[in-house]
């Protein structure tokens, strides 16, 4: 048995939550900028607002985060999410038979050690876990390198039909032909700047680079996870 401790974050809610701060601090910004005829200040306001959800993340989340205890066994896995307030209470428990899975999904995230878990079921449910402030095991979160791992040693065992791997966005075929249309647009881009507005270069391209690098880093690491599957 492989016992795991982690956190569970209910991601719809945070996302809410977090839309609605940044939404009250652009409109307060706006009206600064707009009634008060403060310009700067409505912009740095908006600058600060973008940021501090980033900035202070684990404090945005600790409202919407649970512990969890997930018990890995030789036919099923265990989930128990814990009261945020009292460990020793118990809200959910979650209990999924291998056979049961037709495939699943999991998502490491390139920014942070959050990690996201899907799993598709025979029946047609799918069930979904984020989880937050994970351990690195190997350059992996710690949910991804024990899910790999049990799920291979109960698809070695197994003689009928095996646990698949759902490809991640830039793992798929679609996903690389974004890529390669977003490297073509870079690239008209910084040939128009360089021509009609070099001095916005900086403003513009250095941004759009730093995502287009998070974007291919996020794509290395889902094609590695791919062949991770035996």
């Amino acid at each position: 048995m492989i016992t795991l401790n982690t956190k569970l974050i209910k991601r719809k809610k945070y996302i809410i939550f977090t839309g609605i701060f940044l939404l009250f601090g652009i409109l307060l910004a706006l009206f600064i900028m707009m009634e008060l005829n403060l310009i700067v200040i409505g912009q740095t306001l908006i600058v600060i607002t973008m940021f501090i959800p980033f900035i202070f993340q684990k404090r945005f989340q600790k409202h919407f985060v649970n512990p969890a205890i997930l018990n890995f066994f030789d036919d099923y896995f265990s989930i128990d999410i814990l009261d945020r307030n009292d460990n020793d209470i118990t809200q959910r428990k979650d209990v999924i038979q291998y056979n049961e899975i037709k495939s699943f999904r999991v998502f490491d995230s390139s920014k942070d050690t959050s990690a996201l878990l899907s799993i598709y079921l025979r029946s047609g449910d799918k069930l979904t876990y984020n989880f937050v402030e994970q351990e690195i095991i190997k350059g992996k979160t710690e949910i991804n390198e024990v899910i790999f791992t049990v799920i291979n040693n109960y698809n070695s065992r197994n003689s009928g039909d095996k646990i698949k791997l759902v490809p991640n966005f830039f793992a798929s075929k679609t996903g690389r032909i974004c890529i390669i249309l977003l490297s073509f647009l870079i690239v008209i881009s910084v040939i128009i700047q360089i021509i009609y507005k070099p001095k916005t270069i900086p403003f513009s391209v250095i941004p759009g680079l730093t995502l287009y690098l998070i974007i291919i880093i996020q794509a290395r690491q889902d094609r590695q996870m791919m062949e991770r599957l035996k």
